[in-house]
């Protein structure tokens, strides 16, 4: 047997042995195996440009996530989130062009948490609370999934259905865009307690958290979750209701595990979307207790390159989501464990469960067809695919797009434990049931298959030119593949060589492209054929290559790598997150210094997804050394950090990083009088000591547009205090008759013990004018170095019953 191996980095070794069977199938058979699958998408009319499912845009989020730095890993949802974040979410999809899961929904308590009964509210507080966090944000497109709150609703109690029932009814009653809802459901749950939550839901997704569940070494519970999910639409009645896979993102490899964590999150959002599912959420994405950074980094880099196959260049989500399944192949395990069962007595598994260690996707989508492999098992398993047709077929591997030779009739592959495998699957033109390839039996080559691909790449495939063959040839299954650099390679040097190698073909002519620009032709494969950077694209670039057979067609073929001219480093700082402080960082110029002429670095504001306020840090003709950017000097918020590189030649190159600056943590309050409820009164201003001889002004209509306010009841001396950490910034705003007045009788003090108090000086500007008085804003910055922990806001001087100077709102700002 001869062999053909193409290695690339990382690889999983998967080999594939073609197996030229005799299994019959003639022209027609060929015919139908590569029949145009229907794209019920396309037929739907689902936009490009909204999420599944009511475009076509594929579902990939993660719970507590922050939107910039998913953005650029190719996830399509911000969200969902909890508590306060929801308020954030909107803004921060806006502003990094994703969409959001928004959260809606009452602390309901239906568990009696802390003691403490569930909230009583009758059917109408509930609905208007809901209608009115609906009305909110109903009008922004950024939405594209409701997600209900509390989780967990129990389908056995009749008052928790209740509640779901009112709350769904209530948002589609108005939502005027009609977005899904969702709610998650725990892990454990079996399809006829989906199925009574799925009633009142759009989306089903339950926890697929594998190892939480004591499903660490029986991964195969990843197919039973999405079954249940199935099973539960079905009996739902309703089979437009779509699921979706929430993997795991929150518990600590064990020892030596941490190898582990890429294999583990590839199997199961592989084999999940296998048996069915249109969507990924990972729960989830913020750092936490217990979590380590190793781990985090594993975790979220494995679901990135997911994300990145799924909605990048690849678009495999495309084929997922609007691919036809069909059931023309037959998968047989011929070597390795044969079957696998989950873990009895834990996650929802009560008894012994068997499923085949690998499970198949086959499906068609265009004129291609796309076969996905997931093996379950934890160690090595061989199986055999049976069905495809007698004559040739095109093969690549899925993830990287690199060629294998033909397959025919049957292939048999070898993966690895816990492995993911995938085939794209073409027809060479012009072939008819006469047409056969020159293969010999003892010619069949074994091919590694790549599963790495860390820069996925633009799936092109080999393609036959018109020309009549010679008559009498036989159509070679021949194919062209670019050596160097790796396609989908990053190129950081100033010049670089282009190798090509060519397998199956009888060469008669060669040609090679760049960007559409013919860089060499000959009869022969070029040798020293170098490129210089300066004279391509920062970005991705197009190689073209056409190889021309004796026998008198052409195959072409394509394939992108990308040049750097420029490239950040960040040495202390993973930009992946917020920053904040002093951020040291490098640029790195990949331009002969001879050929530069100006670089400039740029940071500009970002708001709204609108670039604003620009900041030049640097200007020059050579790179700059070592530079540190000091974030408290900005607004906290996104920033695109640009650099721009202009040559000799006048070609101007570009890079941007979005960054997140996050210094500062902001104390409201808005001076909201006390509350009743069943736990008696709450005290709703959030200060931490005040004087006696206050009280509250509630108003019903203010000429200000403000709510409540507070002021003295009497003369004398009255004081509140607050307290935020590491205070920096404060911002009072005050009603007075007169702004000298009021300046006399304010004073802010600050304090790093709150026992020794040190007076500051305020800014005093008028907001507003009004009939009754003005709108004060008294603002002013604190020292670092007075280390303030407490401020204090006091009034003195003589007391005016109808123009008391009153305190409306309060906002303090603290260093993170």
């Amino acid at each position: 047997m001869n062999s053909l191996h193409f290695t690339r980095r990382r690889f999983l070794t998967l080999v594939v042995w073609l197996m030229l069977t005799a299994v019959a199938c003639g022209g027609e058979a060929y015919d139908s195996f590569f029949a145009p699958a229907v794209d019920w998408g396309a037929e739907a009319n689902l936009p490009a440009d909204k999420v599944f499912p009511q475009g076509r845009i594929f579902p990939f989020g993660g719970y507590s996530g922050i939107a910039s730095r998913e953005a650029a890993n190719f996830f399509t949802l911000h969200g969902p989130a909890y508590g306060d974040a929801r308020q954030k979410l909107v803004p921060a999809a806006e502003a990094s062009g994703m969409y959001t899961v928004y959260t809606i929904g009452l602390p309901m308590n239906f568990l009696e948490s802390g003691n403490q009964p569930k909230l009583n509210l009758t059917a109408e507080e509930i609905a208007a609370a809901v209608k009115s966090q609906v009305d909110a944000v109903k009008d922004s497109e950024t939405i594209a999934w409701w997600y209900i709150q509390p989780e967990e609703l129990r389908p056995w109690r009749d008052d928790e259905m209740a509640y779901l029932d009112l709350v769904t009814r209530t948002i589609r009653e108005n939502d005027p865009l009609g977005r899904p809802i969702w709610m998650y459901d725990p892990g454990h749950r079996p399809a006829d307690h989906l199925a009574v939550t799925a009633r009142y839901l759009d989306i089903v997704g339950k926890g697929m958290y594998t190892n939480y569940s004591g499903q660490k070494g029986h991964r195969c519970w990843v197919r039973w979750t999405i079954e249940q999910q199935s099973e539960a639409i079905r009996r739902s009645g309703d089979p437009g209701k779509i699921q979706i896979a929430v993997p795991e993102m929150f518990q600590e490899p064990g020892f030596g595990e941490l190898v582990k964590v890429p294999s583990w999150v590839r199997h199961d959002v592989y084999l999940a979307l296998i048996m069915g599912a249109q969507g990924v959420v990972p729960f989830s994405l913020a750092t936490r207790s217990g979590f380590s950074q190793e781990a985090w980094n594993a975790y979220y880099n494995a679901y990135a390159r997911t994300a990145r196959e799924l909605n990048g260049e690849l678009q495999l989500g495309q084929v997922f989501l609007f691919g036809e399944r069909r059931h023309d192949l037959a998968l047989t395990i011929i070597e390795g464990e044969p079957v696998v069962s989950p873990q009895i007595g834990t996650g929802g598994i009560s008894e012994t469960i068997v499923y085949p260690s690998v499970a198949m996707a086959n499906i068609a989508y265009g004129r291609e067809r796309y076969v996905f492999l997931a093996n379950s098992s934890e160690a090595p398993v061989t199986v055999r695919i049976d069905g495809f047709p007698s004559q040739p077929v095109y093969a690549r591997d899925v993830f990287t797009s690199e060629p294998l030779p033909p397959i025919a009739s049957s292939v048999t592959i070898s993966m690895a434990p816990l492995g993911v495998a995938g085939l794209l699957l073409s027809a060479p033109p012009d072939a008819t049931a006469d047409r056969k390839p020159d293969l010999a039996a003892e010619d069949k080559p074994s091919v590694g298959i790549g599963e790495t691909a860390e820069t996925a790449r633009i799936s092109l495939h080999p393609v036959v030119a018109a020309d009549t063959p010679k008559a009498g040839a036989q159509l070679t299954m021949g194919y062209v593949w670019m050596k160097t650099p790796v396609p989908g390679e990053v190129v950081d040097s100033f010049i670089f060589p282009l190798e090509f190698e060519v397998r199956g073909l009888d060469l008669s002519s060669f040609s090679v492209a760049v960007n559409g620009r013919t860089i060499y032709e000959g009869a022969d494969l070029p040798t020293n054929l170098y490129v210089k950077t300066t004279d391509l694209l920062a970005g991705v670039n197009l190689i073209t290559v056409s190889a021309g057979d004796k026998n008198g067609f052409t195959v072409t073929d394509m394939f992108t790598f990308t040049i750097d001219h420029l490239r950040f480093s960040f040495p202390q700082h993973d930009i992946q997150k917020p920053i904040k402080g002093d951020v040291p960082f490098a640029l790195a110029v990949i331009v002969p210094p001879e050929e530069v002429s100006d670089i400039t670095i740029d940071l500009i504001s970002i708001e709204y997804g609108e670039r604003k306020e620009t900041f030049t840090l640097y200007k020059g003709t050579t790179p700059p050394p070592a530079m540190v950017l000091p974030t408290t000097a900005y607004a906290d918020g996104a920033y695109d950090l640009e650099a721009r590189v202009t040559s000799t030649g006048g070609i101007t190159s570009s890079l941007s990083h979005r960054l997140v600056v996050d210094n500062w943590v902001t104390m409201e309050d808005e001076i909201r009088p006390p509350t009743q409820s069943w736990l008696g009164t709450i005290d709703q201003l959030l200060a931490v000591e005040r004087s006696s001889g206050w009280e509250f002004v509630v108003l019903r209509a203010s000429p200000f547009g403000d709510g409540d306010r507070i002021r003295r009841r009497s003369g004398g001396e009255e004081y509140i205090v607050w307290r935020q950490p590491r205070l920096r910034q404060f911002l009072f705003t005050i009603f007075a008759r007169e702004a000298e007045a009021a300046a006399e009788s304010v004073s802010i003090a600050v304090s790093a013990d709150g026992r020794e108090w040190r007076e500051i000086s305020y800014a005093s500007t008028v907001s507003a004018e009004g009939e009754y008085g003005l709108k004060l804003e008294l603002q002013g910055e604190v020292p670092a170095e007075w280390q303030s922990e407490y401020i204090r806001f006091s009034i003195s001087g003589g007391f005016r019953h109808e123009g008391e100077i009153e305190l409306g709102h309060i906002m303090l700002t603290g260093e993170k």
